[in-house]
C-alpha cells in the first residue's frame, strides 16, 4: 500500500491506495472459513514478526494494555474530553454497562470495577508484541493475492497478543466463520508455526483468559444490548462471555 503525506498551514492531508473493491462486505453474516484463516494467519504472523521485541517496548507513544482495557470500559474515559465518542455511542455505553453490572454474577462484577493496573498485573509476564488494536474485519481488506491489507491503525499498542484477538473475537461475534473456541484454536496454530515452537499450555492457558477478559472490558456493554433484545443470538452472546469470564475468575482465585 503506498501512502502519502501533505502538510500545510497546520493541516495535514493523507492520501493512500483505494482499496474499496476489496474490503469485506459490511454485513452481519459469517464471512467464509478459507477468508477468516487468512485473517487469523496474518495476525498471527505481525504478532509474531514482533514477538518479545525490545524496541517495541521503547516506543512511549503505542498504547498499553491499560488503555485499551479503559477505551471503552464503564465510567468516564481519559479521551472524553478531547476526544469523546459520538453521543449515540456513548448513550449505548452508558446504558450497555449500567445494564451489564445488574445482570453480571457478583465475581465478575467485582473484578471488573477493579483499576486497570491491578488487573493486567495477573498478565505482566506474558510475551508482549506490536498490536493492531482494532482488529475489525471493516478494517481489513482481502487483496487478490490472498493477502490482506490492513488499514485504521489509530489504536496500533504493545502487549500480549491476546488483546487484538479478544477485540476480534468480540466486535466481529457476527462474522465469524467458526466458532470462538475454533477460531481461539486456528490461531494457535498459525501463531505457534510462524514462531517456530509451541507455546506453553499453562502460558497459553492465561492467554485465551486475558483475550476473554478484554474482548469483554471493551464489549460486555455492546453484549449486554444483546441480551436485552431477547434474540436468541443475543442471548447466546451474552451467555457465551459470562461462562468464560466464569472461567477467567475461577484462574484468578
Amino acid at each position: 500500500m503506498k501512502l502519502f503525506l501533505k502538510t500545510e498551514k497546520g493541516q495535514i492531508a493523507m492520501l493512500m491506495n483505494d482499496l474499496s473493491a476489496y474490503l469485506l462486505p459490511d454485513v452481519k453474516e459469517p464471512i467464509d472459513l478459507q477468508t477468516e484463516a487468512i485473517i487469523l494467519n496474518t495476525l498471527a504472523s505481525l504478532h509474531a514478526s514482533f514477538w518479545e521485541s525490545t524496541e517495541i517496548k521503547k516506543i512511549d507513544w503505542l498504547r498499553t494494555p491499560e488503555q485499551y482495557f479503559d477505551a471503552l470500559g464503564p465510567g468516564e474515559h481519559l479521551t472524553d474530553s478531547f476526544a469523546p465518542p459520538p453521543q449515540n455511542i456513548l448513550d449505548s455505553m452508558n446504558q450497555g454497562w449500567e445494564l451489564a453490572f445488574d445482570l453480571l454474577p457478583e465475581e465478575i462484577k467485582s473484578m471488573f470495577l477493579q483499576p486497570s493496573e491491578k488487573i493486567i498485573k495477573r498478565w505482566k509476564d506474558l510475551p508482549t508484541t506490536f498490536l493492531h488494536g482494532d482488529t475489525k474485519l471493516s478494517n481489513m481488506a482481502l487483496m487478490p493475492n490472498s493477502r490482506i491489507a490492513a488499514f485504521d491503525w489509530a489504536f496500533a499498542g504493545q502487549g500480549p497478543c491476546s488483546i487484538d484477538l479478544g477485540w476480534y473475537i468480540a466486535i466481529n461475534s457476527t462474522r465469524l466463520a467458526r466458532t470462538k473456541e475454533d477460531v481461539i484454536l486456528l490461531y494457535r496454530t498459525f501463531l505457534e508455526s510462524h514462531l517456530n515452537q509451541p507455546i506453553e499450555e499453562e502460558t497459553w492457558l492465561r492467554m485465551v483468559d486475558l483475550a476473554v477478559f478484554t474482548g469483554a472490558k471493551m464489549l460486555l456493554w455492546n453484549k449486554a444490548l444483546g441480551y436485552r433484545s431477547g434474540t436468541e443470538r443475543g442471548k447466546s452472546e451474552w451467555n457465551w462471555w459470562i461462562q468464560k469470564l466464569q472461567i477467567v475468575v475461577a484462574h484468578s482465585n
